[in-house]
């Protein structure tokens, strides 16, 4: 009896010593996986950023918070960097990821064309630079000439071509128009404007250089909220001059080409935002005061764009999943000694 009783307890202990060896390895390898998913997790970041002017920064908000929401990748943004020359020379090379685009400016200003692309013959052209432009956002931000529309109805003025008989207008364009390929140099060409002269402001002061009679003409984008108030009026376009600005986003085929969920998150925003949401989107940062971020995340909300299910080992190896083996593995001790005893 006393020595069944003893190979009993050799048994158990044999069964326990299993059990506690197996415990410490699955503990040991569950901190190196979570420390490996923590590196992993550093390592694998992206970066959004954005021009100098209220979309931009509104989009590229709506990008990153996506992202965040829906990955498990570090989101970092570089908001506010500059111009498309800025802009692209940083995707280039490597120092951002990502950033808010629209086709006619790619189509111009970056590639250099004269004539329309479509989006598949965009991006054979980008394709060499390790660059694609994809997720059409559903708006369209064009280009157009606007003026006071008292003045306009004075000078019986309604579109680009009627400027040529008044030259003598005061007009003041973004620093970024009068450079472009598709700016304020070609217009002057299509339309017979060689006579006119412009200076250069920033885009943010110009509808209040145009209310306040120190600017007669300014260029304006279709979405700009200060065209909601209906005391501007934009010229129309007679002679088809600009391009198609579909809104896109443009990033670098190398930096998620592994990582399809990031992918998967910014097909979400494909034909997410109409014109008259962006229009009243920029009228809440640039006319209610509200934060870029603040209005990104309110428009998320709206989407229904929830945040993605924890992944399997987020779950698994949760911040209790080291006390809970630790006790697991004291009762079981207990369990041993009892039983020897």
């Amino acid at each position: 009896m006393r020595a069944s009783l003893k190979l009993f307890y050799i048994d158990v202990l044999k069964r326990s010593f299993v059990l506690v060896t197996l415990l410490i390895t699955l503990w040991l390898c569950a901190s190196e996986l979570a420390m490996a998913a923590s590196a992993d997790k550093k390592t694998a970041s992206v970066t959004v950023s954005s021009k100098r002017f209220t979309e931009s920064y509104i989009v590229a908000e709506i990008i990153a918070e996506t992202l965040r929401r829906r990955t498990d990748y570090e989101i970092n943004t570089k908001l506010g960097l500059g111009n498309t020359a800025i802009l692209f020379a940083a995707l280039l090379q490597g120092d951002i990821d990502v950033y808010p685009e629209y086709l006619g400016t790619i189509t111009k200003e970056i590639l250099k064309e004269n004539s329309v692309l479509s989006l598949a013959q965009i991006n054979e052209r980008l394709r060499p630079l390790n660059i694609r432009a994809d997720v059409t956002l559903g708006f369209q931000n064009a280009y157009a000439l606007a003026m006071r529309k008292e003045q306009a109805k004075e000078l019986n003025i309604e579109s680009i071509s009627d400027l040529v008989k008044h030259p003598s207008l005061k007009i003041g364009f973004s620093h970024e128009f009068l450079g472009r390929a598709d700016g304020w140099p070609a217009i002057q060409k299509r339309y017979g404007l060689s006579g006119f002269s412009a200076k250069g402001l920033d885009h943010g002061l110009s509808y209040t250089a145009l209310k306040e009679k120190q600017i007669d003409l300014i260029d304006a984008y279709t979405t700009d909220a200060q065209l909601s108030h209906g005391d501007i009026v934009l010229l129309t376009d007679d002679q088809h001059f600009f391009p198609s600005y579909q809104a896109v986003l443009l990033y670098r085929i190398d930096r998620f080409s592994d990582k399809p969920k990031a992918i998967e998150a910014l097909s979400t925003l494909a034909d997410a935002v109409s014109q008259t949401q962006m229009q009243t989107m920029n009228a809440a940062v640039e006319m209610r005061a509200q934060s870029p971020s603040d209005v990104a995340a309110a428009f998320l909300a709206n989407e229904n764009i929830s945040p993605p299910s924890p992944a399997f080992l987020k779950q698994l190896f949760g911040p209790d999943f080291f006390r809970l083996t630790y006790e697991h593995t004291i009762l079981v001790l207990a369990s041993l000694l009892i039983a020897v005893l």
